[in-house]
């Protein structure tokens, strides 16, 4: 399945003091990278190593658009001084890349100090403990651990949205709010012999364990 050219959706749904500039240091092949610098004045990419940024810089060519930095380097060490960025984007690197919750609170504490303030910092992740069998176990952060994670770093709010199919694939956004579930679970598109049992347990409290993957917006 091909990755959907916008990953970065969310950027609608949160506030920017200013639109300057921002950074793209997930895995992707460049396809967030185009998604941000339809926001942003500039747009900086960060890759753990030279094939990565290659990788970058071909989709870039063949799609017309020009990254303003190709920097090889590390999220636990981002080579920019503080007060950088406007939006951090790391689609689902901090899964990829951290060993336990110490080491991934060591990256986002590292991290903060280079957004703007009133910036944001963007993480997706499966859900490992979603229901029904949809990627059950799949290698993710629980939401409500990562959430954590961030106020633990001094990141000041911290926004969730539930992620419909897949993080590759996220053609569906749903506010972690009973208000907005019940209304995406109630709608035609969900309609059928699950509805009302998927209603009930966000209503139990288990909404952040219905869907595959969400993504975690952080304000610094």
């Amino acid at each position: 399945m091909p990755v959907v050219r916008s990953l970065a959706a969310w950027l609608w749904l949160v506030e920017f003091r200013t639109t300057a500039r921002a950074l793209d240091a997930s895995e992707t092949s460049g396809d967030l990278a185009q998604a941000l610098k339809g926001h942003f004045n500039a747009v900086d990419v960060l890759r753990p190593d030279a094939s990565a940024l290659r990788q970058v810089q071909a989709l870039a060519e063949s799609h017309g658009w020009t990254a303003n930095s190709l920097t090889v380097g590390s999220i636990r060490a981002a080579p920019w001084p503080p007060e950088t960025f406007d939006c951090v984007a790391l689609h689902d690197a901090l899964v990829g890349t951290t060993r336990s919750p110490a080491d991934a609170l060591a990256v986002l504490t590292n991290l903060r100090p280079v957004l703007k303030p009133d910036g944001w910092l963007a993480i997706g992740s499966p859900n490992p403990g979603v229901l029904g069998g949809r990627r059950a176990g799949a290698r993710g952060i629980a939401p409500g651990r990562l959430a954590r994670l961030l106020r633990r770093a001094r990141f000041r709010e911290v926004r969730c949205l539930f992620v419909e199919p897949s993080l590759e694939w996220p053609l569906t956004l749903v506010p972690d709010a009973i208000h907005a579930i019940d209304a995406y679970e109630a709608s035609s598109a969900m309609q059928g012999s699950r509805a009302w049992a998927r209603r009930s347990a966000a209503r139990l409290g288990l909404r952040s364990m219905l869907y595959p993957a969400y993504f975690l917006l952080a304000r610094a």
